[in-house]
């Protein structure tokens, strides 16, 4: 069955296509939650946690959420171009991840300042582990950064896609089928954004012509007897910012990115699924800093359903009862 937490009275069964839930804002700050819990108003009137088009998220715990924050640098000879400085700031970054997820009810553990190699282990351990009795896996990687990885504290660059490929359906069979975030809060270039002025009804070239490889090309679809699914199919990846560019991170507040992913998590994690809430991230972390200073997200998603993660309701196991003879 479901309980919405802290309220016995919105308890409904777990074949019911249908869950009953209170007022939303007023009982969040009640309980001193950060999330406001769903807001059924505010969802699809088909829309349940048992659908099919929606990864069930139901479990308590949901899964891990992973942690790693690089503060403290100090790069190997290896490495001698490196001038990494402390990222200040980041303390709170971690804070708000932490509070978020433990509200979300993931299980969270948090790593700082790992090497390269230490970071690539200390991955890769979690992907061994066994996620049968959870329901999603998130990753959060703050750190100085390069173009395609994440740096660890000796200067070395560990690739996304390599900590990626730890978690797919042929190295992680417990997580087949169900949702992979990963979040990576870090430079991935050293241009900054200079942004540009708003020019509203201007000339629009509508004259787009299709590639004539494009017009002839035909596919043919073969589809297997037995339902498989793709290696690299349910992941997220959000990061702070597109190919090549910079992101920011203030001293006192933590970084545009986090700060806005927290803001958006606890307004709209109710009501809204994953990537409608990262649009949400990506349209006020872009709204912020000047015309020398602009900075926009980039989520990459091989997702193949909605995820939601339908704050303040979890299953509880039915109650069991021994006979005797």
């Amino acid at each position: 069955m479901y309980c919405l937490e802290e309220k016995p009275d919105a308890v409904e069964n777990e074949s019911s296509s249908s869950f009953s839930l209170g007022s939303t804002t007023t009982e969040a700050r009640q309980h001193q939650s950060v999330v406001t819990p769903v807001q059924r108003d505010k969802l699809p009137p088909h829309l349940t946690p048992e659908h099919e088009d929606v990864y069930p998220m139901k479990r308590k715990p949901r899964g891990l959420a992973v942690i790693i924050n690089n503060i403290n640098f100090t790069p190997k000879k290896e490495y001698p171009s490196l001038s990494l400085d402390r990222r200040e700031g980041s303390e709170v970054d971690v804070q708000k991840l932490e509070e978020l997820f433990q509200e979300l009810y993931f299980t969270v553990k948090v790593h700082e300042d790992l090497t390269g190699q230490q970071l690539t282990d200390k991955v890769l351990s979690y992907s061994k582990e066994d996620h049968s009795n959870y329901d999603a896996f998130v990753l959060c990687l703050m750190s100085h950064g390069q173009e395609d990885g994440i740096l660890g504290t000796d200067g070395m660059d560990v690739k996304i896609t390599n900590l990626r490929d730890m978690f797919t359906s042929s190295n992680c069979i417990s997580l087949v089928g169900k949702p992979k975030l990963i979040i990576v809060q870090a430079c991935r270039g050293l241009k900054k954004d200079k942004g540009s002025y708003e020019v509203k009804d201007g000339p629009v070239n509508s004259q787009i012509q299709q590639p004539e490889d494009e017009k002839k090309e035909i596919w043919t679809l073969q589809f297997p007897a037995k339902e498989t699914i793709a290696d690299a199919a349910d992941f997220a990846i959000a990061y702070a910012c597109v190919s090549g560019f910079a992101s920011f991170r203030n001293v006192k507040h933590g970084s545009r990115f986090i700060q806005n992913l927290y803001d958006v998590f606890c307004d709209c994690s109710g009501y809204e699924h994953l990537l409608d809430m990262l649009t949400k991230v990506n349209d006020k972390v872009n709204k912020m800093g000047g015309i020398d200073g602009k900075q926009i997200p980039q989520p990459l998603t091989t997702l193949t359903k909605k995820l939601y993660f339908w704050p303040h309701i979890y299953t509880v196991a039915s109650p069991t009862t021994n006979s005797s003879d």
